[in-house]
């Protein structure tokens, strides 16, 4: 079986009944000593307020930006763990010092330079913000052209278009090695607000990384541009649309700079060389990517699929049969008449809303017609409309049904008895064609709805309710766009706030919550009927009577609809049976794009917690399972009420092996989370599952909220530990003003764990957490 023959469609998770746990019942609660957290004040607080004159905030910004981990970690033969932040304000880069010892200190490292404003131009007017400060470690990483042994080597990108190669180590002097604006021409790049979302070594001795970089725009995609020209319309005056997001597969090599020397310090030693090899596009931001290193491959993940410029280039219409009829070429000829189709407006022809388990689908249809004109046919994930005869329809409204297929990039064409051909539109996920219905109704100005009612096969947001059209946004009831608001309020607050009165979420009851919850269900009720990418497992791991019924198991704050696009290296016998490559996309001749599942997503609900081991030997006796843990490869997804640990596929006998690998399952954790208020973030490891809860409600905003730990469980027992840790200090932190008009609520930046070395099994970890006032540091 060759790369293009081999189909996307199977399915990748498929969990191991043997890792279940059906005896388990509970976790019961330990209590924890509060007084084992070290606080650590910060000089003032972080700012995260990038630019202060800048108030179009977009959602798909807000929700990425809000579980942002700005702590970043790296190991080096001097610095067993180095922990830096970047200030996004000032681009200050600060450090934790021996963090394993007693008294750890914070001190200011170095400030980068800050030139986005000059850089990015008019793009900072696109209704877009900068990105935060990103930044990778080159790990044990040495350079030989560069004088001094211990060197504790960073790639830092400021958020704009500059990228940074700079030494970090304390014992001698911090400096900027190499920098790099992303706006060569030559180089390919024509987006501005990078990321950096991976960097692997790709030859040590040549110093050469591979390198995943993110950019995101509100530019035209080439469907709007090219719509405009038939259309006559006015670029300037067209709306805002959302932002586009552009992941860049580049390789980059770190040279000596032939220019510098010793009569010229100020010159820089080091020149970044970038060469670009694929780029992709999407709709949704880059969550993550893993790069698997015996397979040559990446797996970028996503709320939604990245497709390369092939991909996005659709193929022109057929020329119509010479049989049809001339009704429809006058049809044609009057859709194509230049006075027409200036005046043509590119409205939608539909609307659409949804719930978590169901999408609605209205068409407005300008004319009278009767349910017998029309056939609807639902697939899994199609549906097919058989349309009614064209003299059915009012002379006036005769270009109704050929501007439908054109809307939507289909040729209209007649058979011989004039009834039009089916148009057939792919949704955007599954659903359950068997729980799909139809009906119209006619209206007082002789119009007709259509609506359209889908059962969802999961229970996910969809982003769009057809794959072929991005740019219809869902119409959402106004009480759920309030309880989305009031999520996010936390992270767009200010003081004007204060007591507005919104309400809060009042929490659930259920298993693994806080001291003092009481079960009051006594039977179990229905497991959810949204599982995932796999098939429903009944022995559910939880015993009877352990159900609320108020728990609501799909709550949408804990899970997140992941689709997972790879990048694969060609073999060659696939690069022959492949045509050559068009000058516009690179990508074709070596790498090829795949997306798992046919891109349906799974549902993600807590990530790898980022370990670092303090001992170098334990670090080089990791076992194959360990290292995935501590690369952060490893995701826990949802099945059921369980939570299931799952790790990447190894591509080095099949590159086109997508399959994940069940490793643990932490039982009942799904619905354990579905009892918190709100979920800042969910981080797990072989040991323990760390839930971070947060409140948006006005009287709550001082607090960092409490973190839950629950422990693993093995060979199958039925009740497990959990902790209550009060992550808030015995006095609430007032907000720090930064301005007349702006405060700085406590919010958690970031973490990570230290691994000490121990005799004990397993060693005991230090968690670190990063917050807008100051550094927590606690064992468990």
């Amino acid at each position: 079986m060759t790369m293009s023959t081999r189909t996307e469609d199977e399915l990748c998770f498929i969990p191991s009944r043997d890792l279940l746990n059906p005896k388990f019942e509970s976790y019961k609660l330990k209590e924890y000593d509060q007084t084992n957290l070290r606080r650590i004040p910060l000089a003032k607080p972080i700012d995260l307020s990038i630019n202060p004159n800048f108030k179009s905030f977009n959602f798909q910004e807000l929700k990425s930006k809000s579980t942002w981990n700005h702590l970043l970690v790296g190991s080096f033969p001097n610095t067993p763990a180095q922990l830096i932040w970047i200030e996004p304000r000032s681009l200050q880069i600060s450090t934790l010092n021996h963090p394993d010892s007693n008294d750890p200190q914070i001190s200011s490292v170095l400030q980068l330079p800050d030139r986005r404003e000059e850089l990015l131009g008019d793009q900072i007017n696109q209704g877009i913000e900068f990105d935060y400060p990103t930044g990778f470690a080159l790990n044990h990483h040495r350079l030989n052209h560069l004088a001094s042994q211990e060197q504790n080597l960073w790639l830092i990108l400021d958020g704009g278009k500059t990228l940074f190669l700079v030494d970090l180590n304390l014992n001698s002097s911090p400096r900027i090695l190499a920098q790099k604006e992303l706006d060569d021409s030559s180089d390919r790049f024509i987006h501005g607000f990078y990321k950096i979302a991976s960097v692997d070594v790709k030859d040590s001795q040549s110093d050469t990384f591979w390198m995943i970089l993110r950019a995101k725009s509100s530019q035209k995609t080439s469907e709007e541009l090219d719509h405009e020209e038939v259309c006559h319309q006015n670029i300037k005056s067209t709306k805002k649309r959302k932002l586009l997001y552009t992941p860049y597969l580049v390789e980059i090599r770190i040279t000596p700079n032939p220019s510098c020397n010793a009569e010229h310090s100020s010159i820089m030693p080091f020149i970044l060389d970038i060469q670009l090899h694929t780029q992709l596009t999407g709709a949704d931001d880059l969550l993550s990517v893993h790069y698997d290193r015996p397979g040559h491959r990446w797996c970028l993940r996503s709320t939604s699929k990245f497709t390369s410029l092939s991909q996005q280039t659709s193929p022109q219409p057929a020329q119509p049969p010479e049989e049809a009829n001339e009704r429809l070429n006058q049809v044609q000829s009057k859709q194509t008449d230049p006075k027409s189709s200036s005046t043509s407006s590119p409205v939608s022809p539909y609307a659409w809303s949804q719930t978590l388990s169901t999408l609605t689908i209205t068409f407005n249809i300008p004319f009278p017609i009767t349910s017998k004109l029309i056939k609807i046919d639902f697939r899994t994930g199609s549906i097919n409309f058989r349309l009614p005869k064209l003299d059915s329809l009012p002379k006036e409204n005769e270009d109704y049904l050929p501007n439908l297929f054109a809307y939507f990039g289909q040729q209209f064409t007649l058979n011989s008895t004039e009834q039009a051909t089916g148009l057939v539109l792919d949704l955007w996920d599954h659903v359950a064609p068997e729980e799909c219905t139809w009906f119209v109704e006619s209206s007082v100005n002789k119009s007709t709805l259509l609506t359209i009612e889908l059962e969802k096969h999961t229970r996910l947001r969809w982003p769009q309710a057809f794959k072929v059209d991005f740019q219809v946004s869902e119409t959402m009831d106004p009480i759920e766009l309030l309880s989305i608001t009031e999520n996010l309020a936390k992270y767009t607050s200010t003081a004007d706030d204060q007591e507005a009165g919104l309400p809060s979420k009042k929490p659930k009851l259920g298993l693994g919550s806080a001291a003092g919850a009481n079960l009051s269900s006594t039977t179990p009720s229905s497991s959810s009927s949204g599982v995932g990418a796999f098939p429903s497992i009944h022995n559910t791991s939880l015993t009877a009577g352990e159900m609320d019924e108020e728990i609501d198991l799909a709550n949408e704050v804990m899970v997140t609809g992941v689709v997972m696009t790879w990048l694969i290296e060609k073999t060659p016998d696939a690069r022959a049976e492949m045509a050559s490559p068009r000058e516009s996309d690179p990508s074709d001749s070596n790498l090829l794009v795949k997306v798992a599942q046919n891109g349906i997503p799974v549902e993600l609900i807590s990530n790898p917690l980022k370990v670092v081991q303090l001992d170098h030997s334990t670090a080089s006796s990791l076992k194959k399972e360990d290292i995935e843990y501590e690369s952060g490869s490893t995701m826990m997804i949802k099945s059921d009420i369980d939570g299931l640990v799952f790790s990447p596929p190894d591509g080095r006998e099949d590159r086109l092996n997508l399959r994940w690998t069940h490793r643990l399952s932490y039982p009942a954790l799904a619905f354990v989370m579905a009892s918190k208020r709100e979920i800042w973030a969910s981080f797990f490891t072989p040991q323990f599952t760390l839930l971070f809860e947060t409140s948006s409600a006005s009287k709550d905003r001082q607090s960092l909220g409490n973190l839950f730990v629950y422990h693993h469980t093995p060979d199958r027992q039925s009740v497990s530990s959990q902790r209550v840790i009060q992550l808030s200090s015995p006095h609430q932190i007032n907000p720090v003003p930064l301005s007349s008009s702006t405060q700085i609520h406590p919010h958690l930046l970031g973490l990570c764990a230290l691994s000490k070395a121990h005799p004990s099994s397993p060693s005991p970890l230090s968690i670190i957490l990063l917050s807008q006032h100051e550094i927590i540091i606690f064992d468990l």
